[in-house]
């Protein structure tokens, strides 16, 4: 690798075309967010012979993130390689990359734990087949802010970025919420909650105290709490018990990501 390699941030398919056929490429590694640059990527490789590498740096959804026009998929740890083929991923084709932004984690500040952050996601237009939505785990942890007010000393409400950057609390919001930023709240929340969120597991990496919230009964989501490593709760009374939960323990998964950079440069340079 020579260190300049172009970012291509065409974001239309007659753009990307153009920038593509004025460069020259002989590997493309792609992002796996569905969006539609990077399906016209792929197949602008597959027509083209370019051996391609699809980056699944997600621990959860593999088929639906992934695209099978990408010669191989990149996944972030050994579990993750089992659950994408479960998924139906094709095993060979599927590699082990770890994660580098995600190792480069550093440990963060102490924060107090009666500080609580909800992570907002925006379930009911993207998986309106849950049966629940984000509104639901967000009321669930203000009724358990109810139940246990001396273990909820602040209620921080993060929006996803989808909502715009002017988007504020809910509709009937208890009086003591307030919103922050992802990553103002990570700084000032010893607790951080949510039903899914990639903000979730730099959370956990980062050493906070993270709980996942699964409103009545459905799917869980969170992959944190499908490996065991963070706390479920399906009530607010459940969850109002939480002020007693140990820190969660993220030492395996940091263990996993050991190297990552370079595990991630070497697959790239054996791409043919």
């Amino acid at each position: 690798m020579n260190g300049r390699l172009p970012l291509l941030d065409a974001w239309d398919s007659e753009k990307l075309q153009d920038e593509l056929r004025q460069r020259q490429f002989d590997r493309l590694v792609c992002s796996a967010s569905r969006e539609p640059v990077e399906a016209a990527a792929l197949t602008w490789a597959t027509k083209n012979g370019i051996p391609s590498l699809h980056l699944l740096d997600a621990l959860y959804g593999f088929s639906w993130r992934s695209d099978l026009r990408a010669g191989m998929m990149a996944v972030i740890d050994d579990q993750a390689c089992s659950d994408a083929a479960e998924e139906g991923l094709p095993q060979e084709r599927l590699v082990v990359a770890g994660h580098p932004a995600w190792e480069a984690i550093a440990p963060m500040d102490d924060a107090p734990l009666g500080n609580w952050l909800f992570l907002d996601q925006p379930i009911a237009t993207v998986r309106p087949d849950l049966g629940y939505t984000e509104q639901d785990a967000w009321g669930m942890m203000q009724d358990a802010a109810r139940l246990q007010p001396q273990a909820f000393q602040r209620l921080v409400y993060a929006p996803h970025p989808a909502r715009g950057p002017k988007a504020g609390l809910p509709e009937g919001s208890l009086s003591l919420a307030e919103t922050m930023t992802l990553q103002q709240g990570l700084h000032q929340c010893g607790t951080i909650a949510g039903v899914y969120s990639g903000g979730m597991v730099e959370a956990f990496l980062g050493g906070r105290r993270v709980v996942s919230l699964l409103p009545g009964s459905g799917e869980v989501l969170c992959p944190l709490a499908r490996r065991g490593l963070s706390p479920l709760y399906r009530s607010a009374a459940e969850l109002a018990d939480a002020a007693m939960v140990a820190m969660c323990d993220n030492r395996a998964l940091r263990a996993s990501l050991h190297g990552s950079l370079d595990r991630l440069d070497a697959i790239i340079r054996s791409l043919a």
